[in-house]
């Protein structure tokens, strides 16, 4: 969408005659681009101590005080604010966001994310959830049944932002973004009992892919 606007707007600064109006079609297209682009409903932070929900009027409810550069970019990368925080018992504003002393349950575009406050929550958010933000490493629970995004896949691969769709999940990282880099460490695979498929592209798109998969 960036370069459409650019190349549109030089376009028509560059070029005097008539033909020049012909740079408005990429200027639209470019916000036309910008329309189709979802942000993450879910973000977790580098270190897993904070996580931020999407609620329904487009607001981030966090999990904890973020770090004022993580409020920042997340909102601004969204096009959004922090909204609420997450609920210390009982459920949000909007119903997406419910938690007790064991933990939070986010529901959205039919999908289920558990986000335990305790690890002994974790067995029965394995057989209810389809993916699990844990702040603590999972030891390799849930056998593969269901998802899980852990401290130590934070510590490996970045910050995560999660899409959901009815007919899947997906999750892009800090590390998939950034791709092979001199100065950045190799690119470290997904182990398989914790694999969910990656994003198709950065707009925020979710590719068809079933929950078994």
């Amino acid at each position: 969408a960036l370069l459409m606007i650019t190349a549109g707007g030089l376009w028509l600064a560059i070029w005097q005659r008539q033909w020049r109006l012909v740079g408005i079609a990429p200027i639209i297209a470019g916000l036309c681009t910008i329309a189709f682009m979802r942000p993450p409903d879910l973000l977790v932070s580098g270190d897993a101590r904070l996580i931020a929900a999407r609620g329904a009027d487009g607001t981030y409810m966090l999990s904890g005080k973020p770090q004022r550069i993580n409020l920042e970019t997340w909102t601004r990368r969204g096009a959004s604010g922090a909204g609420a925080p997450f609920p210390e018992r009982g459920t949000s504003a909007d119903g997406m966001l419910s938690c007790d002393e064991m933990g939070c349950v986010y529901r959205a575009r039919g999908q289920i994310v558990a986000l335990p406050r305790d690890a002994r929550a974790l067995d029965e958010d394995c057989r209810t959830a389809n993916l699990i933000v844990l702040r603590e490493p999972s030891r390799r629970r849930c056998r593969g049944a269901t998802p899980i995004v852990d401290r130590f896949d934070v510590w490996r691969h970045g910050a995560h932002a999660v899409w959901l769709a009815p007919n899947g999940i997906a999750i892009d990282t800090v590390e998939e973004w950034r791709g092979n880099r001199p100065w950045a460490p190799a690119a470290t695979p997904r182990k398989n009992n914790r694999d969910v498929p990656s994003a198709a592209t950065r707009s925020g798109n979710v590719p068809a892919v079933s929950n078994d998969e």
